[in-house]
């Protein structure tokens, strides 16, 4: 796996149209400044805030035994709990303890407030009326977790900013390109009997390079993330995420065209679940 030598741009306050031409447009990723650091959500959510504040929510947590992507496929290890003894848990060494809240904003309405608003950099290749645009905007993902905690190297099926309000995230980003460096494609996985649909087997924080040599060609793109910032992860491209620190982070993802939505949301993702469903199914009637 080589490291690529030109590094992830950063860009301070760009103007939507600025964004797209450059970067939504090309596909290029891109660290955005000077527009969440000024949310009040980036001095103000930490693990003590949501304790006292939220603390008898009731949320689910993955638990993280491994970094073998193919341990954290299908059915993952989860832990029903509340936000006040999740932060508890914060400070597990082994396992780790990762919340993703897809449904904050709506149970929590008053989080609003902390957050500004990026519609306008959820830019379309054309213009759409705001009642198309809203369906192509999908509701932003909480990611709450402790210094390791990390997600195996997928890719989404929309455009995402991902908002980094508290800590680090340490991030490797590899083109589309590269898909067949990293195993991903769906034939390749079924193989073993494990699809796995928009991850990669490959683990990143440790390659092997014997089990998986043409990773050597692939070329990875580094990124530190800090407080306040924005990364623009285009569509397709894959990416593995790490926390250096505890870290909590808000994904808002968008389709640019109606067409992705439409197959991406509409068609593949209830047949892809399908298929899988299916999969696992006929390999555990085969292993009885």
């Amino acid at each position: 796996m080589q490291n690529a030598s030109n590094g992830i741009e950063r860009i301070d306050n760009p103007t939507p149209e600025e964004f797209y031409r450059e970067f939504v447009s090309k596909g290029r990723p891109v660290i955005l400044t000077g527009i969440a650091s000024t949310w009040p959500a980036c001095g103000r959510w930490t693990p003590r805030f949501f304790a006292d504040r939220f603390g008898d929510t009731p949320v689910q947590v993955e638990v993280q035994r491994s970094q073998d992507p193919m341990l954290h496929w299908g059915e993952k290890e989860v832990l029903q709990t509340t936000l006040a003894r999740y932060v508890e848990l914060l400070s597990s060494e082994s396992p780790k303890y990762y919340l993703n809240f897809a449904s904050v904003m709506a149970q929590l309405p008053e989080l609003h407030r902390d957050v500004g608003s990026l519609d306008a950099y959820q830019v379309h290749h054309r213009p759409y009326p705001e009642r198309v645009r809203r369906k192509l905007r999908l509701s932003p993902i909480f990611w709450f977790g402790p210094a390791g905690a990390f997600t195996s190297l997928h890719r989404d099926p929309s455009d995402n900013l991902l908002v980094q309000v508290l800590g680090r995230k340490r991030l490797t980003l590899f083109a589309p390109e590269d898909t067949p460096n990293l195993y991903a494609p769906w034939h390749e996985n079924c193989s073993s009997g494990r699809c796995l649909g928009g991850y990669s087997p490959v683990n990143v924080a440790q390659p092997d390079l014997e089990r998986f040599p043409r990773l050597s060609r692939a070329r990875g793109v580094d990124v530190l993330l800090g407080p306040g910032e924005i990364l623009f992860i285009p569509i397709h491209w894959w990416h593995y995420v790490s926390s250096v620190d505890v870290s909590i982070s808000v994904s808002y993802w968008w389709f640019r065209r109606l067409s992705q939505w439409h197959w991406s949301t509409a068609a593949w993702v209830p047949l892809r679940s399908t298929l899988e469903c299916q999969v696992r199914q006929w390999w555990r009637a085969r292993a009885a």
